[in-house]
């Protein structure tokens, strides 16, 4: 009477304690075992989740230090080129700052001071130039760079 091939008809028509018997013989999953797997689901679905946001996070971080560093690499390019144009006029560059894509660039310039721990340079012809970009709050959201700018190339 256990065979899986007897349809529901026939089932019903065997006496009550062989139909307790098949019940009792049949596999299921129980309540218990339903609610532990969605809550096993649910973890795995909420870590996958967790992991894939911390991994956006980080790639926007990145995204904004790339478009920060051409920023800086474009105004130092810049300084150098208005300088070469007129040194008379542009030397030294005036400090400044602008907004683009959210990233504020500003740069300082100061004197050239030493150069790789040497003794202090007191020529006119020679500037460092401080830039910094930053777009947020946090510890990471700065870009620092110094470099030096001559009056002749």
């Amino acid at each position: 009477m256990n065979n899986p091939l007897i349809s529901r008809t026939s089932s019903m028509c065997m006496p009550r304690a062989a139909l307790r018997r098949h019940l009792q013989s049949q596999r299921g999953f129980a309540l218990m075992e339903i609610i532990l797997m969605l809550v096993i689901i649910g973890i795995i679905g909420t870590n996958t989740i967790l992991l894939q946001r911390n991994s956006w996070k980080s790639t926007g971080s990145s995204n904004r230090m790339l478009i920060a560093g051409q920023m800086i690499e474009r105004q130092i390019e810049s300084l150098r080129m208005k300088v070469a144009a007129d040194p008379g006029n542009n030397f030294p560059p005036n400090d400044s700052q602008f907004t683009e894509n959210g990233i504020i660039l500003q740069w300082q310039v100061l004197s050239a001071g030493k150069i790789g721990g040497g003794p202090d340079i007191l020529s006119d012809h020679i500037r460092r130039c401080d830039l910094t970009a930053s777009w947020g709050k946090g510890k990471n959201d700065t870009l620092v760079v110094s470099t030096f700018l001559a009056k002749n190339f």
